[in-house]
């Protein structure tokens, strides 16, 4: 039978931790969280999480490009490995329905799996609606693979962060061509498998708290410490005309609005994060214009 690993790479993401933790802990049979140094409260909520569960390893990593040697020994391995960030909130109803479609082998003949994302710019709570930018048109993410169709995912010159970079070695019969895609297969309210990207909300105190175009590219990504695309970033900024990457991916097509009611909500976290209700205050307040 297949087994599901979850791997978090984290750096100060106390606003939505618990919940994007909370809401996969019963998908996974094993979940590593990388701490990349956070200096918020990440780690005592992280702490407090797998306090609770014993499946779940916490990690601190100095290197957030150098993450991947932590998914080594799973290569050519019946193994699942489902990647997670800080400010992406998964369907647990839906998790638990593609637990069983991954356990059964239905999707053993391929690659990798991608989602259903909605690039979230606002929460309304009452009347349990969220609206967003939804892929397609907007880009999706490709992070749960099938770890049983390479023999390597290292490259020989350079440390990776997890999940990404060259250096794939594909066992006879797979290639990145071979993902199933559920914006192909189903829509938004019948996908096993989505996702809540909050990617233009501040997820920690420690974030410029306006909210704007102009700071939208505040938060770095762990790659964006390579040199080549820290200068990629600089040439950008220098173009008035150029949009924040976020925008270019994420704010396209129009905002639609859609059922929250299966992702839960921060304040059902309570006993994890003592905070949450902090949480809640700002997202029913936030409205993003992007």
């Amino acid at each position: 039978m297949n087994q599901i690993v979850g791997i978090f790479l984290v750096k100060n993401e106390e606003n939505f931790i618990a919940w994007s933790l909370m809401n996969a802990v019963n998908f996974c049979d094993q979940i590593i969280v990388l701490d990349n140094l956070s200096t918020d409260r990440t780690r005592e909520i992280v702490d407090n999480i797998a306090n609770l569960h014993n499946h779940i390893e916490v990690i601190e990593v100095r290197n957030a490009n150098d993450t991947q040697k932590y998914l080594e020994k799973y290569f050519g391995t019946r193994t699942w490995v489902l990647g997670i960030d800080g400010d992406e909130i998964h369907d647990p109803i839906g998790l638990m329905r593609m637990r069983a479609r991954i356990q059964s082998g239905e999707f053993d003949n391929h690659w990798s799996v991608a989602s259903r994302y909605l690039h979230v710019t606002e929460f309304d709570f009452n009347d349990c609606i969220v609206r967003g930018y939804p892929s397609p048109p907007a880009k999706a993410g490709l992070k749960l693979y099938n770890f049983n169709a390479i023999d390597n995912w290292q490259s020989k010159w350079r440390k990776r962060e997890r999940l990404h970079g060259k250096g794939l070695v594909f066992r006879e019969g797979y290639s990145k061509q071979k993902t199933y895609r559920f914006s192909k297969e189903t829509n938004w309210d019948a996908a096993d498998f989505r996702c809540l990207h909050l990617c233009f909300l501040r997820r920690s105190s420690q974030d410029k708290s306006k909210i704007s175009p102009k700071t939208l590219s505040a938060r770095k990504n762990p790659a964006e410490s390579r040199i080549l695309r820290r200068i990629t970033r600089t040439v950008e900024q220098l173009n008035p005309k150029s949009s924040d990457y976020r925008k270019k991916r994420y704010a396209r097509g129009s905002v639609e609005s859609f059922d929250l009611s299966s992702f839960g909500k921060p304040d059902d976290f309570a006993s994890v994060d003592t905070k949450c209700n902090e949480v809640m205050a700002y997202l029913r307040r936030v409205r993003v214009v992007v």
